[in-house]
């Protein structure tokens, strides 16, 4: 019984206690044993949860799409974008662009993609400006908003994020558009 390979469902439930996943990523990460191991080695490099959601929804996705097993992908890339997340260096958005490009051969490296195509996080300043000067350039938006259509400061997050090609959180971009909105 020792030299038994662990079983599917014994692996889902460890996954579960021993690093804190949801059922449905558990279930995900140990469908097949390959994808189950490469869970393991990111998760033992990075944090577990994040690389729980970044493999199970992401990963396996464009995988899928591209008709592509786990072994496509390296699993020291996973690691590399997890950690870059982590830290906030990339958006949400950028990881996506580079975990495709990567598998499209676009780049050799998560570094390589995010220098090339500067998928670099914004910095802060960068960003203040872009919503103050978004804040400027929308008055009729802001003058919805204060009539109540809290859609309105959507459409001044999408101007912000426009300015900065992406390279904003949209939640703290939306934050930071009604603070500023807030105090005209």
């Amino acid at each position: 019984r020792a030299q038994l390979p662990e079983l599917p469902d014994a692996k889902r439930e460890r996954f579960v206690q021993q690093y804190g996943l949801a059922d449905d990523h558990a279930k995900s990460l140990t469908t097949e044993i390959r994808v189950a191991n490469f869970y393991e080695y990111v998760a033992a490099r990075t944090a577990p949860k994040m690389a729980a959601v970044w493999i199970a929804d992401v990963l396996k996705g464009e995988l899928n799409y591209r008709d592509l097993g786990i072994e496509s992908f390296n699993p020291e890339h996973m690691v590399q974008i997890v950690q870059l997340l982590g830290e906030n260096k990339i958006t949400e958005h950028g990881a996506v662009e580079v975990i495709r490009d990567l598998l499209d051969k676009k780049g050799s490296s998560p570094e390589e993609i995010i220098t090339s195509r500067g998928l670099g996080r914004a910095e802060d300043d960068v960003v203040a400006q872009a919503v103050a000067e978004a804040v400027a350039e929308c008055s009729a938006a802001v003058a919805d908003y204060r009539a109540g259509s809290e859609r309105a400061l959507n459409y001044i997050v999408g101007q912000v994020m426009k300015k900065t090609r992406g390279k904003a959180s949209p939640g703290e971009v939306y934050n930071l558009v009604r603070a500023q909105v807030d105090r005209l």
